[in-house]
């Protein structure tokens, strides 16, 4: 099940890292070694 991607003030102040890319393929490749992962949007 996919979780729904978290809004940027419910994680303000508490994110240890992001990850910023440019390509798709390249933010893809990134989470798909991140286990646990979640979305923030709202920046």
């Amino acid at each position: 099940m996919k979780r729904r991607p978290l809004k940027l003030k419910t994680v303000q102040g508490k994110v240890d890292f992001a990850v910023i890319t440019i390509r798709p393929d390249e933010y893809e490749a990134v989470l798909d070694r991140l286990p646990g992962r979640q979305t923030v949007v709202g920046g």
